[in-house]
């Protein structure tokens, strides 16, 4: 499935562009405040909406540099991944005392 900016409410849209722009500014402040009123969304923000138009907007933002983002994604989810599998077997194994 492709996201569709026909998912995304005008104010939907309005806060996914806000995000993406606090976030090429690094404004990590600005970030957690758009977030917060996700948490708690009037009935006009759905957070699907949101996922939905921030997806479509970075796609429109990328142009030339798909493959070169496309490949450091797939490296951090890599990472994530491996470091995930790591905890798990750290938790699973017996404590020794």
């Amino acid at each position: 499935m492709s996201p569709s900016l026909s998912h995304a409410s005008v104010p939907e849209h309005q806060l996914a562009v806000a995000i993406l722009a606090h976030a090429v500014r690094g404004d990590n402040f600005a970030i957690a405040a758009s977030l917060s009123l996700l948490s708690d969304s009037p009935a006009e923000l759905r957070p699907i909406g949101v996922i939905a138009a921030l997806i479509a907007e970075f796609q429109r933002g990328i142009d030339g540099n798909r493959h070169q983002l496309a490949g450091f994604f797939s490296s951090r989810a890599l990472s994530f991944a491996a470091d995930d599998a790591a905890h798990q077997q750290e938790t699973r194994r017996p404590h020794e005392g």
